[in-house]
């Protein structure tokens, strides 16, 4: 359950009236007040040299003048770091009332504990921002226990915020009025610190057991950091009991009584159950990546002394978040973002680690997964982490495979039910409803950026995969010429060898009788190869023939799906977009509403006279018909994403199987190269041996015959001529065999092969 409290905020010195207070150097007013620190309060004011804004610190009593001090101390020590707030004067007197000041870097974000309290912020920062706190703020840790000091009091509060001109933040550690020098394995018993981010044994003695003479560690830090860290991702406090800080004893037994690996503690109602759990809230706004990394180290502070993480083992999983590379995919088939974290182990090849990694948060069978960067098929190679691809939510990876999710099994976000409008007219009342109210319109934002988001990586996704088919189906069909080109090619040799073989036992017969049947044997064989062939060419044409019905209603099939539109592309891209844009208006007005209630808060404390009750009663049904219109919005998005998902879905179920059948039908044709390769190969092979053999059968005929001089041993000229004709008729047969031979091997080896091999 959500919790949120009300920082405390002491009065303005002066009463209600504006006091202007000057020193030497600086000048500042009780108007801008910017908070309360531990030991002083704190005001923007100007530097009368440089004209710049710094921030004023003022210690208006004895015991805040001894932890200035103090303070002033810790400052000498621990010099310049860019994630410690900067002092410029540690002791000017202020001229009036001669309180001491101490002069100090402004940091124009704020502090945290503002930014956390924005309603934009309920569910948490976002990762960008939460990742830039968590390394600023250990840098700055670091920093002090190098320098040997506890905070003892870390918490959102004493974090400042500073906006670079490029956007860019940079979080510093700020009011050292609580810090102490420790010597190594030191201990401490002075109390400092803020209740809800407490170490355990702190808080017993500061709250609850007066009496216990209990001394700490400079561990506590690590736990305030642990609870700080938790705020900051959660949009709300680790341990909550169900009346706050009105419940002490609760609080003291919710963080008491938690057991190791424990990061959350709440209570639903008053003397009600206590709840753990050991995960971070489902509704907050980091991913799911950064959550698994996270958690263990919120678990490894969130502890007793005993099993509590060391400092170095804290900082050093604070470094390995910055070390991991991020990815952002897109899953066509759940249609959900992701980002996945990858630590860079070394590895010669990250792709089979990264696909585990994606198979946590998407449960796709890493062994079916297809990832595309802009179109391009990615991951067939090896890759280190640090070459991974630089992606962004709006360009990420696209990721296919295993079967699509059911249209009407999609998630469909969670938003925050708004409250019901008071029916009573009071500054405190309205003001919570206007936040709560704006807390829940930014969660209907969030979601209607992720439908639109949604949308246009489906397109992507659709896109990429039609893309996909049509580059496959034309490899397909380059394949599938260039093997009937080799199946033509190997029937015409069959047919030659058919046919020169069929000469071949035609002239060893005619002259075998005249040989004393001395060919009988040769006959025989050639006869047996003739068979073979005239089979062999039988399976060469069933091959070619079973390829071509294979294939022929496979081109009508795949050009339905590359040339078909799946959805109006243009069209739901303006709906999604305008769609999105009037949510942000609905958000800028509910949000305007909430500031205008805070200012007069501030102002005037209270609602006064008719004008203001009827101003509040109008200003809270605006906010009402805002969030209905909102809630109304966001459920056409959500349907138009359910729609287009739907049409992506048959698309999916359309290509899935086309694309198995097209990797079989390749798989099919290298299956017939291969053989057109091999059988290319046995005729090379055999054409030598057949060539030599017919050379030594023709060695032992009569001069006459082979076409030398002589009677012909008796034959009439007609038989002699006879003989000859098919001696040469033998010879030719044999001579485009050879012809043919060269063209398919040329076929099989293409001069561009050869180039590439040699």
């Amino acid at each position: 359950m959500a919790y949120n409290y009300q920082q405390v905020r002491p009065a303005f010195i002066g009463g209600g009236d504006e006091t202007e207070y000057y020193s030497l150097s600086y000048i500042w007013s009780s108007k801008d007040k910017l908070g309360q620190g531990a030991t002083g309060q704190v005001f923007a004011g100007y530097s009368k040299r440089s004209g710049d804004k710094v921030a004023i610190k003022m210690f208006t009593s004895p015991s805040e003048y001894k932890a200035m001090q103090s303070e002033m101390q810790t400052i000498k020590a621990l010099k310049t770091h860019p994630n410690i707030v900067s002092f410029f004067e540690l002791n000017e007197i202020e001229k009036k009332h001669q309180y001491h000041i101490i002069a100090m870097e402004l940091c124009n974000g704020g502090s945290l504990y503002e930014v956390i309290d924005s309603p934009q912020n309920a569910y948490g920062l976002d990762e960008y921002q939460f990742k830039s706190v968590i390394f600023d703020v250990a840098s700055g840790m670091r920093h002090l226990r190098d320098h040997g000091f506890v905070h003892r009091d870390i918490k959102p509060g004493n974090i400042m915020r500073c906006i670079n001109p490029d956007g860019s933040f940079v979080f510093k550690l700020a009011d050292f009025g609580t810090a102490r020098q420790l010597d190594p394995n030191e201990h401490f018993t002075s109390l400092h610190g803020t209740e809800e981010y407490l170490y355990p044994a702190m808080y017993e003695r500061a709250l609850i057991n007066y009496r216990s003479k209990e001394e700490f560690l400079d561990k506590v830090d690590l736990w305030s950091l642990g609870a700080t860290f938790f705020h900051l991702a959660t949009g709300r406090l680790p341990f909550r009991p169900y009346r706050k800080r009105q419940d002490r004893g609760t609080m003291f037994k919710i963080i008491n009584e938690k057991k190791t690996g424990i990061i959350l503690g709440w209570q639903q109602e008053y003397n009600a159950p206590i709840y753990y759990s050991d995960r971070l809230p489902p509704d907050i706004v980091i991913s799911q990546g950064l959550r698994d990394i996270i958690t263990p180290i919120l678990a490894g502070v969130l502890d007793t002394f005993d099993s509590m993480w060391a400092f170095d083992r804290f900082f050093k999983a604070i470094d390995g978040i910055k070390k991991q590379n991020v990815v952002h995919i897109f899953c066509v088939s759940r249609c959900t973002c992701h980002m996945i974290y990858v630590d860079d182990a070394g590895e010669a090849d990250i792709i089979p680690k990264f696909k585990e990694l994606i198979a946590r948060q998407t449960s796709l069978d890493p062994k079916h997964m297809e990832m595309y960067l802009e179109n391009i098929l990615f991951g067939t190679e090896p890759v280190r982490a640090r070459d991974l691809p630089l992606t962004t939510p709006d360009s990420p990876l696209t990721v296919f495979g295993g079967p699509p999710q059911k249209p009407d099994k999609l998630a469909t976000p969670v938003v925050t039910q708004p409250p019901n409008m008071p029916p009573e007219t009071t500054m405190v009342d309205d003001l919570r409803y206007a936040k709560d109210c704006t807390k829940a319109i930014w969660v209907m934002y969030r979601a209607a950026e992720t439908m639109d988001r949604y949308f246009r990586l489906m397109n992507q996704g659709a896109l990429c995969l039609r893309e996909t088919l049509d580059k496959d189906y034309r490899a397909w069909c380059r394949k599938y010429e260039e093997v009937q080109v080799r199946f033509n090619s190997l029937i015409d040799i069959s047919n030659s060898q058919i046919v020169g073989l069929q000469s071949d036992v035609e002239f060893l017969q005619a002259i075998n009788p005249l040989c004393n049947n001395a060919f009988d044997h040769d006959i025989a064989d050639l006869q047996r190869q003739l068979e073979d062939k005239n089979k062999h060419l039988v399976d060469v044409r069933d091959q070619s023939f079973a390829l071509h019905e294979q294939t022929k209603d496979f081109h009508s099939t795949v050009n339905s799906i590359t040339s078909s539109s799946i959805w109006d592309t243009n069209y739901l891209a303006k709906v999604f977009n305008e769609s999105t844009k009037t949510m942000m208006s609905y958000v800028d007005k509910v949000e305007e509403i909430f500031n205008a209630f805070q200012e007069q808060k501030k102002q005037r404390g209270a609602i006064h006279g008719d004008y203001d009750r009827r101003s509040h009663e109008y200003n809270k049904r605006t906010i009402k018909e805002r969030l209905g219109m909102a809630d109304k919005k966001l459920s056409e998005m959500i349907a138009g994403r359910n729609h287009v998902y739907g049409n992506l879905y048959h698309f999916l179920e359309k290509c899935t199987p086309v694309r198995e059948d097209l990797r079989n039908l390749m798989a099919s044709l290298d299956h017939s190269a291969q053989c057109t390769k091999e059988d290319t190969i046995r005729l090379q092979k055999w054409l030598p041996h057949h060539q030599q053999r017919m050379q030594n059968l023709l060695g032992k005929l009569p001069n006459s015959l082979s076409g030398g001089g002589g009677g012909g041993g008796g034959m009439g000229t007609l038989q002699l001529n006879s003989l000859r004709s098919l001696l040469q008729r033998a010879r030719e047969s044999t001579g485009d065999l050879l012809k043919l031979a060269d063209k398919q091997k040329t076929l099989i080896h293409p001069p561009s092969d050869k180039k590439e091999k040699s």
